[in-house]
């Protein structure tokens, strides 16, 4: 069995006045880096990274990519190009100072992919720029419409490749290789430990002592604590954010969230339709026609109520709170819509307020 360590690897902290970057996590923590120290010498410790020839093979792939492109189009900066490039070279560094043998989890291949992904998602943003100069008005509006969609697609098409896909080259490294220790990406590492099941069934893995490091911070001060946590629990948030690119790959390729049919479909997101895709359910059905169920998004899954009238259907919902995304509005959300049953559809707004 492989032990399992989740990270946050690289993070900033910012003047909370000034906007200014004034600490960065560069290396791990005094709880980490002894948690290290102690493993017997000789330990095969995984980690979430590449030899540096790789690196160097996705920075030249992406140069390469963007040679050609017009000196006014928004060049994409190099990944490694952040405070995680130090963090993993200074755990791998101390790694080999006490003796122990570091496997890279990661190859070059699922980065060059995300490379083309990106620079599809950044080459549709300049259509859409340039797109606003001239044309009809309602032309242009059905012109941005459709490139929004095409926009939210390739980016969740790259966000499937560098989170999902890269996931599963890790997975399977670990299988591969079968290090005593896996150092990953908290992301990553709080989806793995909460699905033993998951990880059994298509890989193989059984991971024990599920250990941390998360950066506590305070939004009024500029400074961040890294807090080591030998038996750690994963954070159900984290875990979902994992679990809704799984919804978003779900609708990519059969237009679904979910494998149930619903009793209503829709989107709270008309700059972006596919974003706010969304699958009602009713689950009961009460007097003078009040309903109450489920609604499933990429977001999360909410608690709905509502009592349609004729030519209306207004409703509440509220998300879940640890069946959700981190930053999801945690209070209810009111949505008001008229329109035609029998015709198929409702057209409305809605509106949050706060948590109590």
């Amino acid at each position: 069995m492989t032990k399992l360590i989740g990270v946050q690897h690289g993070d900033y902290s910012y003047d909370p006045f000034t906007g200014e970057t004034v600490h960065e996590i560069k290396r791990p923590g005094g709880g980490l880096i002894q948690k290290i120290v102690n493993f017997p010498e000789g330990t095969r410790i995984g980690v979430e990274y590449m030899d540096e020839k790789d690196w160097e093979t996705v920075r030249h792939h992406l140069e390469h990519l963007q040679k050609d492109l017009p000196p006014d189009h928004e060049k994409l900066s190099y990944h490694q190009d952040n405070p995680a490039r130090s963090y993993w070279e200074y755990l791998i560094g101390v790694s080999r100072a006490f003796g122990h043998e570091i496997v890279f989890l990661e190859k070059p291949g699922v980065w060059l992919e995300y490379n083309d992904a990106s620079m599809k998602t950044s080459k549709l943003k300049e259509e859409v720029i340039e797109d606003t100069e001239n044309g009809d008005y309602f032309d242009h509006l059905l012109k941005l419409l459709k490139l929004n969609e095409d926009i939210h697609r390739a980016k969740t098409e790259g966000d499937l490749i560098v989170i999902i896909k890269r996931e599963e080259g890790m997975l399977e490294a670990i299988r591969s290789y079968n290090p005593d220790v896996a150092i990953a990406g908290i992301g990553h590492t709080d989806y793995w430990a909460a699905n033993p099941d998951e990880m059994m069934k298509k890989y193989g893995i059984t991971f024990e002592d599920y250990m941390t490091e998360i950066i506590k911070d305070d939004k009024y001060i500029p400074r961040k604590d890294q807090v080591f946590t030998e038996k750690a629990v994963s954070d159900p948030h984290n875990v979902f954010l994992r679990k809704g690119l799984g919804r978003a790959k779900n609708f990519l390729e059969k237009g679904r969230i979910t494998s149930v049919k619903p009793d209503y479909v829709g989107t709270w997101d008309i700059e972006y339709p596919s974003r706010g895709f969304f699958e009602m359910f009713i689950e009961e059905k009460g007097k003078d026609g009040f309903l109450r169920g489920r609604i499933e998004d990429c977001l999360g899954s909410a608690d709905f109520e509502c009592t349609p009238s004729p030519g209306r259907f207004d409703f509440s919902k509220r998300y879940r709170e640890n069946e959700c995304a981190r930053n999801t509005q945690k209070g209810w959300i009111e949505y008001e819509s008229e329109g035609d049953e029998k015709k198929g559809y409702f057209h409305g707004y809605y509106e949050s307020t706060p948590s109590i």
